[in-house]
């Protein structure tokens, strides 16, 4: 174990010592926690992401709406 500078404090907070390193798992993308109101839509991606939504206007024109920073609580109005 190694402190990222020689500069602050470091503690370890939890350490695991395994037998044998455990198998490899690929991530789970998922959408969770979906819910729609009459001006809002949220949902929970169990990944950081920047997402685009797309929505229909009175004009039956396609407009974007883009998150600008990657989150994984995901929220536009």
């Amino acid at each position: 174990m190694r402190a990222l500078s020689a500069e602050g404090a470091y503690r370890t907070e939890d350490l695991v010592l395994l037998r044998e390193k455990p198998v490899a798992r690929p991530p789970q993308y998922e959408f969770r926690e979906v819910a729609a109101t009459e001006n809002r839509l949220t949902w929970i991606t169990t990944w950081s992401t920047a997402c685009i939504v797309e929505y229909e206007s009175g004009n039956h024109a396609m407009k974007p709406i883009a998150e600008s920073m990657a989150v994984q609580n995901h929220r536009v109005r």
